[in-house]
């Protein structure tokens, strides 16, 4: 007698689960769902940082003196901008709609490739259950018939 070690519906959630083509296209949905915030980014102001320090050799007029040619000084120097976008021609707001689209046809994706795989796990689990029950009758065939066999020969005797 079979016996059923998991589910149909365990078989599949596990097949769902471990595929690599539906992991990939978990992935790419996670991808796209953070793009539509870096899109969103387009809507905050923005800062630069910029910051420089060194060495450098001066040699003008006011520079030199008379025992020297040159004179070595530190520069140093740092600027903090700020911007923010006013009107862009919608390109943001464009940029948004666009990567929140991609976002939706990646969970349609998704969705495909989980269903797919689910469908070839249950083709495959019910396939095994098949081959199994056609080699039970395939054993209780080959009794039955060396049962008759058996009582064949003893008739013939």
């Amino acid at each position: 007698e079979h016996a059923v070690a998991e589910t149909l519906n365990q078989a599949s959630q596990q097949a769902v689960k471990t595929n690599p083509d539906v992991l990939r296209a978990a992935d790419r949905t996670l991808v796209s769902k953070e793009a539509i915030n870096v899109a969103k980014g387009g809507y905050l102001p923005k800062l630069d940082l910029s910051a420089a320090a060194g060495r450098e050799r001066s040699r003008n007029s006011s520079t030199r003196t008379l025992t020297r040619e040159h004179r070595t000084l530190t520069r140093q120097e740092s600027s903090l901008i700020a911007t923010q976008e006013i009107f862009t021609g919608f390109a943001t707001k464009y940029e948004v709609d666009r990567t929140k689209n991609v976002h939706k046809s990646d969970l349609f994706l998704l969705a495909n490739s989980a269903e797919d795989m689910a469908l070839n796990a249950a083709t495959a689990y019910l396939n095994v259950l098949r081959y199994e029950e056609l080699v039970r009758i395939g054993k209780a065939n080959l009794a039955e018939l060396e049962h008759i066999s058996s009582m064949v020969e003893s008739r013939s005797e």
